[in-house]
Order: C-alpha cells, then structure tokens, then sequence
C-alpha cells in the first residue's frame, strides 16, 4: 500500500502504474481496490519468477518509458520527475538509484556503485550509494527505469522467484547497444526488505538458490563480455566474494567463522562451473524484446537491427 500510493502522489505523476501479481494472491486484490486512481492497471500471471511478471507489466504498459520497483519499496515523491529529466537525454537508456534500506543504519556508504571488474567481479553497493550522478554498468531491479527502446528481458535464467542478476543481462544488453546507464543517488527509494517466499529466502538462501544466483550472474556476464571468460573463471572459481564464494573465500569465511559463506561454497561452485560449461558450448542469454509498433513502443525496423547488431536470439511470441 505504501508502495502504491507513493508512486501514485509523485510530484510528476506517471502515465500509468501497472501492478502485476499472481493468480489467487487475494491480498494484492484487496489491496488494489483500497487504491482507487485511475492510474491503476493490474495484471495477473500464472507463472512464477520476476521475468514472468516483468514480460507482463511491459506488455501492459503504454509508455515510452519503464520504471520498475517492488512492492517493498517506497520512491520518493520526487523520483519519477528525475527519471524523466535523465531520460529526456537522448544518449541515456536507463537510469537507477539508490534503495535506502530502512531496516537497517547506514554504513559504508560508497562512491563505487554498479561495476564489473576487469576479472569480472560484481561491485553492487546500490543500496550504499553517494554522491553526484556517474555512469555505471548495472543498476538495481528494485529501482530502474528504461526507455523502452533500450529494454529488453533475459530468456532462460534460473529461479522460482527473484531469479537473482537479472539485471546483468538487461544493463550489459542496453549498454552494448550503445546506450548510457546512469546511476543518481537522489533517484531514491526507501526499501523495506519484505520475505521472500521461495528458495531464495534473505539471508538463508538455500544451496539451490545459492547455486542459481552463481549460474545467472556469470552466464549474463559471459554473454555480453565473453573476453572475461578466462579471468571470471580463475577470479570466481579460485577468490569469489561473499555470496558467491571461491576456494580462497572460503578459507577467510573459515577463520572468520561464517557458516553462510561456507555453507554457499559447493553450490556456487556448481553454478558458476555450469554456466562457464556452457558459455564454453557456446550457449548464451536469449533476449526477447519488443516490437510492438503501437504508439509510444519502439520502431520495429530499428529493434530488428538492433537484434541483428546484438546477436540476440529474439522470442516475440512472448509480447
């Protein structure tokens, strides 16, 4: 609800708000009808996973530009209005912020927001974010906005539920397509992190979840920047990070005691060897985008020329 109504009272109002939910969740319903603007849209899906419901709100949605939050997130009443100032730059395909994590102190803040590595680590810290607005290479899903010509969804990807790195593929597809990424501070959402009802569970995800995250970050990865196959092989097979451990960072969570990391090595191994098998037979992320014509939605000459430039296997039947 607060979601709701905080994107429905931006100070520039969006052309429409498009929930999306699944079949038999009578909450959101009841929700819903508490809302009444002529805003509203909602949309219903029988399959699970956040791609499902991102092909359903975009097929529903009218406008030149996609803004995307969750329903555990709050923008701020001026965040719709910066989005559109940042979109009105012709070179500018998406633009994202920061998610201000209400349920927990700030710390940490960082300059280094959105960045992959030259040994093709992933550098978040969206959440953290400070200073003046710069271009990054990944922005956040809880907080992100295309233009419509610039979008396009990953096809095939891992998960029941949050399918984890999702927006690898979205950001490095916008950005091989010679589209800007900018990343602003003040384009901000306050986040209140809400359960998440499948394996992938905050905190606790389980090895499954663990070994999913690990395949869809790197089989995205490889398939916009296939150079760093070698490097992210060596880095995330032998280092890793946190939440998707190597051996070497298994051995600091050991001396640390941090039964999470240790518990998440196996399967990272698992994912991540998975996705470098198969980046190796030369399987890569399919893109669907869309080539609606109707008004506001992209040119259909133009998406099938970028589809060409990209290589990008396109789906259409799925718009």
């Amino acid at each position: 609800m607060r979601c709701l109504r905080a994107v429905i009272e931006q100070v520039e109002a969006p052309d429409e708000v498009i929930v999306v939910s699944r079949a038999g969740d009578d909450k959101t319903a009841r929700a819903l009808e508490e809302v009444k603007s002529r805003l509203l849209g909602k949309v219903t899906v029988s399959e699970g996973g956040q791609l499902a419901a991102r092909a359903a709100g975009v097929q529903a949605a009218h406008g030149a530009i996609l803004a995307f939050t969750d329903d555990d997130a709050v923008p701020r009443p001026g965040w719709m209005q910066r989005i559109k100032q940042y979109l009105g730059d012709p070179t500018v395909g998406a633009v994202g912020g920061r998610d201000i994590v209400q349920t927990e102190p700030p710390r940490g803040l960082q300059t280094d927001v959105g960045r992959i590595t030259p040994w093709g680590k992933l550098i978040g810290n969206h959440h953290l974010g400070v200073g003046a607005a710069r271009d990054v290479a990944l922005l956040k899903g809880a907080n992100m906005a295309f233009r419509r010509e610039a979008f396009a969804l990953p096809l095939g990807l891992r998960g029941e539920g949050a399918q984890v790195h999702q927006e690898v593929s979205m950001c490095l597809a916008c950005a091989r397509a010679g589209w800007r990424i900018v990343y602003d501070p003040a384009v901000a959402v306050d986040h209140y992190p809400a359960p998440r009802f499948d394996r992938d569970q905050r905190g606790r995800p389980s090895a499954s979840a663990v070994r999913d995250a690990a395949y869809n970050y790197v089989i995205s990865l490889l398939t916009w920047r296939p150079e760093l196959r070698l490097r992210r092989a060596l880095f995330g097979l032998l280092v890793g990070d946190r939440a998707t451990p190597g051996v070497a960072r298994a051995g600091l969570a050991l001396t640390r005691w941090e039964p999470d990391v240790l518990f998440a090595l196996l399967p990272s191994l698992a994912g991540q060897v998975d996705a470098l098998a198969d980046a190796a037979r030369g399987r890569t992320v399919r893109m669907m985008c869309d080539f609606d014509t109707k008004p506001g939605k992209r040119d259909a000459t133009r998406s099938r020329a970028d589809a060409a430039e990209l290589q990008i296997d396109v789906d259409t039947s799925l718009f």
